[in-house]
């Protein structure tokens, strides 16, 4: 039966002799390279693909590429082969030859496409390849019907079949180590693994057809008519060259809907992400229009986003900072300028109906192929300045009011003290802080039950009561107790407050405490607390009344650096003496008080108009540019000033004040004035 096949007792008596065209031949094998080259490159496209369709749709690319491409280098590659005899081809079997091919190559590269490729399964891939290879070789030579029989030499027949299948190992081996090394060329981690793979190929093809020997009479000797091998083989090229074609796109058209279904779910989150932010998100371009604005934006500065895209972002500030917007642009277009990218500052926003809104901004910068694009962050201080504004005032009605207040912790020990509870007890602050509460009770006179109190306070939520104790010098002093338990938001308690007054004071000494809440110890003005109070209440004044209500605010500039040289003595007297000259310009329903410790602060009530607030400017601005003369050294000061205008730039006291010190300007020698906050509305 094997000598059917093999050549077993030497060379036979009538042997033919055949050629092989060199045209073809070399086609032969530039249609195996180029089906290798394409068959990794579509499986190293599935191994990147998002998904296990797409990775399955490139597994089958891939085989089919590698498949025909084995085919067709075998059918050119028979073509090639020039032979005295006349050579038909069954179709059937030649149509069929293909399956090996195509079966042996999605083994192969299925096991090219696992997360793991081992050793052991790329020997057994090569294996397939150089088996399938070396299948679809020998049963097409099988389609071939002539008068001359087919044998094959035995030993170049086992060589064919080891160079398939150690070339095949080969290449799927140096194709793994080079394609997970990204840095390495394209020609290292795809073109040379695929011209070794070519290489199996072609070579299993053409050591095949030396092993081949043709036994018979010649019929058609001189036979060389190879026009019709020639269009035939541009034909089976033309027919592969538009099947991988086909199947390149194929795997490219899902690798990149892979792709823009990626980027269009990127897009999806960002939109999402910016339409639920609670900061104001904005996007524009170099010449400063808006391309985008999130509903946070439309919230904080009260346009709506499709009548803002396109415009330009300077409708959103105030007009001083408009004018460094397009400095800033300008100075970029320029020279390239990222002063403020990145960083986060604090500015003010216009409100569509005017007013200003304080912002924290920071900026970023993209690049796109359109030009560059810079996205801002703005987070509405608007709550922060105003909770800021109550809690220092609430810290000051803390340290300045004649009640002692004491915090103290959920276990009763005293976590702080205001110094007016220090000054009622007659104890220090170390000696009350982290000190348990009830031990500052332990000579109450009667002594009291303070359980029963924590108990109260824990049904009721509050308790009050007068406690006597004793004094260091041995008198007793009567002392009203409150203390009132302190809930979260989820009405669990966190602290509680503890607030003493001494009912035992003469009324002239509750009036001098009261006093000394309420009015600066060194000037006698009415300090930040009741000046507070005296705008709230010249407010309602100025609205039913129609008038105008100013606030100036006077700041000395480097007032430290005149207690650091001169001493506090010397900086009390100056302010003392300033306070002085400036109450001598005001009307009786003027109010002039000291806010911080470097700070005068003017209110003039009952305006009809701005000219007698510009009249009384001139004025103040006269009395701070004269020198002061102190007790032992005349000074000459420099301050800051600006005023705010109730209804234009506030309408309540915290606002206007805040609004007269954010507006400050120094006062020069000559030519200057106090200058305006901007208007809210």
């Amino acid at each position: 039966m094997l000598s059917n096949f093999f050549l077993l007792q030497g060379q036979p008596e009538h042997l033919l002799h055949v050629r092989h065209d060199s045209l073809l031949v070399i086609l032969s094998i530039a249609v195996a390279i180029a089906a290798s080259v394409l068959a990794l490159y579509l499986v190293q496209a599935g191994m990147h693909a998002p998904g296990r369709f797409q990775r399955q749709v490139a597994l089958l690319c891939g085989c089919g590429t590698l498949g025909l491409g084995i085919w067709s280098m075998h059918f050119i590659g028979m073509l090639a082969l020039e032979l005295p005899v006349d050579v038909h081809y069954h179709l059937g079997v030649t149509l069929a030859s293909m399956l090996p091919g195509l079966f042996a190559s999605w083994l192969a590269l299925r096991h090219l496409l696992a997360p793991q490729s081992s050793l052991l399964r790329l020997l057994a891939a090569g294996v397939v390849v150089g088996m399938g290879i070396a299948l679809m070789h020998y049963s097409g030579m099988s389609a071939m019907h002539m008068s001359a029989d087919l044998r094959y030499d035995p030993w170049l027949f086992a060589a064919s079949l080891a160079v398939a299948i150690l070339m095949a190992v080969s290449a799927l081996v140096l194709w793994n180590r080079m394609v997970h090394r990204s840095h390495s060329p394209i020609w290292q981690r795809l073109v040379l693994p695929s011209v070794v793979l070519g290489g199996a190929i072609t070579g299993m093809h053409y050591i095949s057809m030396s092993a081949a020997r043709f036994v018979g009479n010649t019929v058609q000797p001189g036979l060389d008519d190879t026009s019709f091998s020639h269009g035939l083989a541009l034909l089976v090229i033309g027919i592969c060259a538009v099947m991988f074609g086909l199947m390149a796109l194929a795997s490219a058209a899902l690798r990149y809907r892979g792709l823009w279904l990626q980027v269009q779910r990127s897009e999806s989150r960002l939109q999402t992400m910016a339409s639920t932010a609670v900061d104001a998100v904005i996007t524009i371009d170099g010449q400063g229009l808006v391309q985008s604005f999130n509903p946070a934006a439309e919230r904080i500065f009260g346009w709506k986003a499709s009548d803002i895209i396109g415009r330009n972002l300077k409708l959103l500030m105030p007009s001083a900072l408009a004018e460094q917007h397009d400095g800033y642009l300008e100075r970029y277009h320029q020279n390239g300028e990222r002063r403020i990218i990145g960083t986060g500052r604090e500015v003010l926003g216009m409100h569509k109906d005017g007013r200003h809104i304080p912002l924290r901004l920071s900026i970023g910068q993209a690049d796109t192929p359109d030009g560059p694009v810079f996205v801002g962050f703005a987070y509405d201080l608007t709550e922060r300045k105003r909770t800021e504004a109550q809690l220092r005032i609430a810290a000051s009605v803390f340290d300045h009011t004649c009640e002692g207040i004491a915090i103290i912790d959920a276990n009763h020990l005293v976590v702080e003290t205001n110094p007016a509870f220090v000054h009622l007890t007659g104890l220090s602050r170390a000696e009350c802080v982290h000190t348990p509460f009830d031990a500052l009770y332990q000579g109450a006179k009667p002594a009291i039950n303070i359980p029963s109190i924590w108990q109260a306070v824990t049904a009721n939520g509050n308790w009050q009561g007068e406690v006597v104790l004793p004094r260091a010098d041995g008198s007793d002093w009567t002392q009203r107790l409150s203390l009132t338990a302190v809930l979260n938001e989820h009405k669990r308690l966190t602290h509680y407050v503890a607030v003493i007054s001494d009912v035992s004071l003469h009324p002239r000494a509750q009036l001098a405490l009261e006093h000394k809440a309420l009015y600066d110890s060194v000037t006698g003005l009415p300090n930040e607390v009741l000046l507070i109070e005296h705008i709230a209440h010249a407010i309602p004044s100025a609205k039913r009344n129609s008038t105008q209500l100013a606030v100036i605010s006077i700041d000395f500039d480097h007032f430290h650096r005149i207690n650091e040289i001169h001493g506090r003595s010397v900086g009390d007297e100056l302010l003392e003496k300033v306070a002085y000259r400036i109450r001598g310009y005001l009307r009786g329903e003027d109010t002039l008080a000291r806010g911080r410790s470097d700070e005068l602060v003017v209110v003039l009530a009952g305006l009809k108009d701005e000219e007698g607030l510009h009249i009384m400017c001139n004025r103040l601005i006269g009395a701070l540019q004269l020198p002061v003369e102190l007790s032992s050294i005349v000074i000459q000061v420099s301050a800051s000033c600006g005023w705010a205008l109730y209804p234009r730039q506030g309408h309540t006291a915290a606002t206007l004040l805040a609004a007269a010190r954010l507006a400050q300007h120094p006062v020069r020698p000559a030519g200057s004035g106090i200058t305006p906050a901007p208007a809210t509305e």
